[in-house]
């Protein structure tokens, strides 16, 4: 039965030229510090929600039960900007660029979709929601002074905005060359 098992999660995903201009701050990034993985900019989506391994009965219960909360609530638009570090600037573990919409609809999605997930068996989210693209991992704290500082200036940093139509449920394959993203499932917002 491992064999059905897929490692997923539920994400909005972002435009293309939206994750060109990320790459390319990245890359300004990349010159200034060793020690941090960084996370491919096609790669690059708001997670809502987290699954971990999933069975085929898993999948069928989220297909079944997402369109429903993602009819819910209308296309919108999500501003890609400002910089910062989890958990926080002084042990900086993850560098992310932030993502917000005007009426907070990010963070009422994901309630919704927490909800709807705990409602089918799934444990409820423990960490508050925080909407972010991780464009970094770092492996060695100490050698990221001059990152950390390079960031610190680019805090308003801003890749644009853009249009948010649909939730994906994307399955995770873990390689040594890093993670291939394949969608499953899409649920569109809206009716």
């Amino acid at each position: 039965w491992f064999l059905n098992l897929i490692r997923a999660f539920l994400a909005i995903e972002i435009p293309v030229s939206i994750k060109q201009g990320i790459g390319a701050f990245q890359d300004e990034l990349r010159e200034s510090g060793n020690g941090v993985s960084w996370v491919k900019a096609a790669n690059l989506h708001i997670t809502l929600k987290f699954l971990g391994n999933i069975d085929w009965n898993q999948r069928r219960a989220i297909i079944a039960a997402l369109p429903e909360v993602c009819q819910n609530y209308d296309p919108f638009s999500i501003r890609v900007k400002e910089t910062g570090f989890f958990p926080n600037v002084k042990q900086p573990r993850i560098f992310w660029v932030g993502c917000s919409d005007s009426k907070n609809i990010l963070g009422q999605i994901f309630l919704s979709i927490d909800k709807v997930l705990t409602d089918i068996g799934f444990g409820p989210e423990t960490w508050p929601f925080s909407p972010h693209l991780t464009i970094g991992r770092i492996k060695q704290p100490y050698s990221t002074g001059i990152l950390v500082s390079q960031m610190q200036k680019n805090t308003f940093f801003s890749a644009g905005q853009f249009q948010a139509s649909s939730v994906k449920l994307i399955k995770s394959e873990l390689h040594p060359g890093g993670a291939i993203y394949t969608p499953i499932a899409e649920f569109q917002l809206g009716k």
